[in-house]
């Protein structure tokens, strides 16, 4: 039972935060969002009311998580403060699009295969794990299986975790490495076995992996490669591709004809 409502609860507030985002900074009603509940969700499931008392517990989780939930008195409004900026955290992002594609899923699985959602490679299981050892700063030991050579064993200082091209890598100094590196990838689909062992570790002083991937594509980084820039030529059609989604944070659109 307790599961179920924490599912109920994850809907409504991935729900109600679809909602105040949609409305801007304008703000909406506690009616206008449970009328829309009442239209296009009650009927899906039932058993996951969205009553007053709810909406209120949902905002207060909704608040814990992060998100500057407020209300206007005299307008009756609910809005998001300073969305925009909360939303540029990337963090902070993948929350809200986490919550709103659990939402999406469950709303519409009815349609089965009609949904097509992005694919993934394997390894997801590993992430709180990992995370926790993160949190902790304790070493991890890791059994790895790379493509090119035998798989081994290995005692890992996890630094980073890091999405790229729908595969999530590890960034961590791995104990005993014969290139002196201070880093190295580790994608967490060949991740066979991952334990968080009782040493812990400490990042080296001027370390900062957000400033070692500021000029990266992808997930990879090599100090001897060194930053250059590059044009792309492209057509009108090509150009309005790139422009909706960036290949990299730096990408520019200097000219178009």
């Amino acid at each position: 039972m307790e599961f179920y409502s924490k599912i109920g609860n994850l809907l409504t507030e991935s729900y109600i935060l679809d909602q105040l985002l949609a409305a801007g900074d304008n703000g909406t009603t506690l009616q206008i969002i449970t009328d829309h509940w009442k239209t296009n969700c009650d009927n899906y499931n039932r058993a996951f009311k969205l009553s007053r008392s709810t909406f209120g517990r949902n905002v207060d989780n909704l608040r814990q998580l992060g998100f500057n939930i407020e209300y206007d008195f005299r307008a009756c409004r609910y809005y998001v403060h300073d969305a925009k900026e909360t939303l540029a955290n990337p963090v902070m992002e993948k929350m809200v699009n986490c919550l709103r594609d659990f939402h999406f899923v469950d709303r519409f699985r009815t349609l089965g295969t009609a949904i097509i959602p992005r694919e993934y490679a394997g390894g997801r299981h590993h992430l709180f794990n990992i995370a926790c050892a993160m949190e902790s700063h304790c070493k991890i030991s890791i059994d790895y299986a790379p493509y090119d050579r035998p798989s081994y064993h290995a005692i890992l200082h996890p630094y980073c975790l890091r999405e790229s091209n729908s595969r999530w890598y590890l960034i961590a100094y791995k104990e005993g490495n014969t290139h002196n590196a201070p880093t190295q990838n580790f994608a967490l689909d060949r991740i066979r076995k991952v334990s968080m062992l009782t040493d812990t570790f400490t990042i080296p002083k001027g370390l900062s992996i957000a400033e070692r991937f500021h000029d990266s594509y992808g997930a990879w980084f090599d100090e001897n490669i060194p930053v250059e820039t590059v044009e792309l030529l492209a057509d009108e059609r090509a150009a309005d591709y790139l422009s909706s989604l960036p290949l990299h944070h730096s990408q520019t659109v200097p000219i178009r004809h």
